[in-house]
C-alpha cells in the first residue's frame, strides 16, 4: 500500500473537520474539489469505530449524472488515488453500478473494510436504483447537475449500514452515534434561484455545512501547486463573463 501525497488546501481542511450530515464544497474548475472528497471518504472509513469481528467496515454510494462522465471523470479520479496500484485486490468491478472493495489492516490491529459503489442517477427513472441500499455515506460529484427528486431520496440511504448493533457500544462515536453518517458533495456554482442555491443560501439548515472557494485568478486560489501558472487565464480568454464567473471566479451565476 502505497498512498499518493494528498496536499490539502485551506478550503477543504477545513471541509475535513466538519462532521454535518451534509458538506458541499462549492468552487471554479480545477480547485481540486473532487479529490477532496474522495480523500474525505477514506478518512472517514479510517475513522469508522470497529465492529464485533474488529473491522472498520463502511459503504459508500458514488453518483454522478451520467454514465459516461461516472465512467471517464468520477471513477478516473477514485481510481488515481484508491485503485489497485495502490490496494491490493482493489479492482473495480461489474457493469454500472460498478463496485469495489479495499480492504487492509491498520496499525491498530483492526481491518479497514470500504466498500464503493458508482452509479449514474439522471432523474426520476433513476430513483429507483437507490431503492433497499444501505450505506455509510453518498458523494455527489458536481451536485449542480443533480436532478433534487435524486438528492432527496438520496437523503433516506446513509445511516444505514453498518447496523448499530454490529458495533460494540464502547466504540460508539458518542453516546448516542455510533459512526459518523450523510452525504458530500462538490460542484461548480449553481444557478441562482435553483435548489442547491436555495439550500444554501436560503434554507441553510444546522446540518449543512457549505465551503466556498476563492476564485481561480486570486491571490489565495487553491490547487495552484497542481495546475500550470496560467491554466485560468487560458481557460478564461474568450468566454463570456457570466461563464468566467461561475467556472473562474467561483460565483454564483446563470450559465450552464
Amino acid at each position: 500500500m502505497a498512498l499518493l501525497n494528498y496536499r490539502v488546501s485551506p478550503t477543504l481542511a477545513r471541509f475535513h473537520k466538519d462532521d454535518s450530515f451534509l458538506r458541499v464544497v462549492i468552487g471554479p474548475v480545477g480547485s481540486g474539489k473532487s479529490v477532496g472528497c474522495c480523500w474525505e471518504i477514506y478518512m472517514k472509513a479510517m475513522a469508522m469505530p470497529a465492529n464485533v469481528n474488529n473491522i472498520r467496515h463502511s459503504r459508500w454510494i458514488v453518483v454522478r449524472n451520467t454514465l459516461p462522465q461516472l465512467e471517464t471523470t468520477t471513477m478516473s479520479t477514485w481510481k488515481d488515488w484508491f485503485g489497485p496500484q495502490v490496494f491490493e485486490g482493489a479492482e473495480v468491478t461489474g457493469r454500472s453500478p460498478y463496485k469495489q472493495t479495499i480492504e487492509h489492516p491498520m496499525p491498530d490491529g483492526t481491518t479497514l473494510k470500504l466498500e464503493m459503489i458508482f452509479m449514474a442517477l439522471d432523474g426520476v427513472l433513476d430513483i429507483g436504483k437507490l431503492m433497499s441500499l444501505e450505506c455509510t455515506g453518498i458523494w455527489f460529484n458536481e451536485l449542480r447537475y443533480i436532478d433534487e427528486i435524486v438528492y432527496r431520496e438520496a437523503q433516506t440511504r446513509p445511516g444505514r449500514f453498518p447496523r448499530k448493533n454490529d458495533i460494540p457500544k464502547e466504540n460508539w462515536m458518542d453516546e448516542d452515534n455510533p459512526y459518523w453518517s450523510g452525504i458530500i458533495a462538490d460542484t461548480n456554482p449553481p444557478d441562482v434561484g435553483g435548489w442547491i442555491y436555495k439550500l444554501c443560501e436560503e434554507v441553510c439548515p444546522s446540518n449543512l455545512g457549505v465551503y466556498r472557494q476563492p476564485s481561480g485568478l486570486s491571490a489565495g486560489a487553491e490547487n495552484l501547486k497542481i495546475l500550470k501558472s496560467d491554466y485560468y487565464t487560458n481557460m478564461a480568454i474568450g468566454k463570456p463573463k457570466e461563464w468566467v464567473n461561475v467556472y473562474v471566479h467561483g460565483k454564483y451565476g446563470y450559465f450552464h
